[in-house]
């Protein structure tokens, strides 16, 4: 599937055992997060993971030492669209570039306005 001119895979909740349904970035599951966006089959990112690779890749050269997924690798791979480009790591072998990161923000911003818009029961 086509999302902002890349290549999207996604992984369905229905094929994946809730076990495997883990963040890379932090390492919670689907039910300790708000929004868990599935990549490639056996890539996860949450909500809050997004937002910290987003500041990782803006701030990596004020504070590369900062925390989980603040390591800025050049050249590196991103997990989510296999392009070899700067990415925010969590490990040696995971990561995600800006580009994937802007359309993980607007699955996540599209998420919250659904909701708004869904009456309370």
């Amino acid at each position: 599937m086509k999302l902002f001119k890349h290549e999207i895979h996604f992984s369905f909740r229905s094929r994946v055992p809730p076990e495997e349904m883990v963040c890379f970035g932090c390492g919670r599951h689907d039910d300790n997060v708000q929004k868990l966006i599935a990549g490639p089959p056996g890539v996860f990112i949450c909500d809050e993971c997004v937002a910290q690779a987003d500041l990782a890749l803006a701030t990596y050269d004020s504070d590369p030492s900062s925390g989980l997924l603040q390591e800025r690798t050049e050249g590196g791979c991103c997990s989510f669209c296999s392009k070899s480009v700067a990415v925010a790591t969590a490990g040696a072998e995971i990561g995600i570039c800006q580009a994937c990161i802007d359309i993980c923000q607007n699955i996540i911003s599209e998420d919250s306005l659904l909701k708004d818009q869904l009456p309370e029961v």
